[in-house]
């Protein structure tokens, strides 16, 4: 069973259960649960947007949990999309899929398309300020840029940064939505701050020592 908790002050849960059939949970009513769809591989929730996927052939659909409107998303079948792949959403509607042969994918809305980011990906996650998507292999770490920024360092849309390589894998990596300019990770035993300003040099910073840390959190 694959769950996921209602925004702050709701006391509900979406829940997809093993026969994939997905219900939303009234923790307040014992028993009360409500079918959302059948035939789900897998969902995400974001705040009251849940997207879920059905099984092969996979298409997605967005839900809206408040007005209980459901849109397709995808008007073709999506390849090799099962319970092991990841669905991103930012907060402005941006769309990203992690497929199950790692291959991460950023959807267009326009052409109604997900175009090919790159492979090989082992995380992917939306800045907080919703311009810029960042990824991670094995190794490497890479910023696409989803708007225009009219500052220096200046960029366009679809630009793509690589960040940083080290020869040791890079365990994890996060944005530090202080200002959405730099990136926390841990590689060789240390948690690091990398900054995205590639002027002159791009600067890294060792933070502290770390044991293979599974997630990053601050405040």
């Amino acid at each position: 069973v694959m769950l996921r908790q209602y925004p702050a002050g709701a006391e509900k849960l979406v829940a997809l259960s093993s026969r994939n059939t997905l219900y939303t949970i009234d923790l307040a009513v014992p028993g009360a649960k409500t079918e959302l769809a059948r035939n789900v591989s897998t969902f995400e929730l974001f705040d009251t947007k849940l997207i879920y996927a059905t099984l092969a052939p996979s298409i997605l659909y967005e839900k809206d949990l408040v007005s209980g409107e459901t849109v397709q998303i995808t008007q073709s079948p999506i390849d090799n999309f099962d319970s092991s792949a990841k669905i991103l959403r930012s907060g402005d509607g941006h769309l990203a899929i992690i497929d199950n042969k790692k291959t991460l994918y950023l959807y267009d809305d326009v052409n109604a398309v997900f175009n090919l980011v790159a492979r090989n990906i082992v995380k992917a996650s939306f800045s907080p300020d919703k311009k810029k998507l960042l990824y991670q292999n094995r190794n490497e770490l890479y910023v696409k840029y989803l708007r225009d920024i009219l500052i220096q360092p200046y960029k366009k849309i679809g630009d793509v940064d690589f960040i940083t390589r080290f020869s040791q894998p890079i365990q994890n990596s996060e944005w530090f939505s202080y200002d959405n300019e730099h990136i926390l990770f841990a590689t060789e035993g240390k948690l690091k701050l990398v900054e995205l300003d590639d002027r002159d040099e791009r600067n890294t910073q060792d933070i502290t020592a770390v044991r293979s840390p599974l997630k990053i959190k601050y405040n």
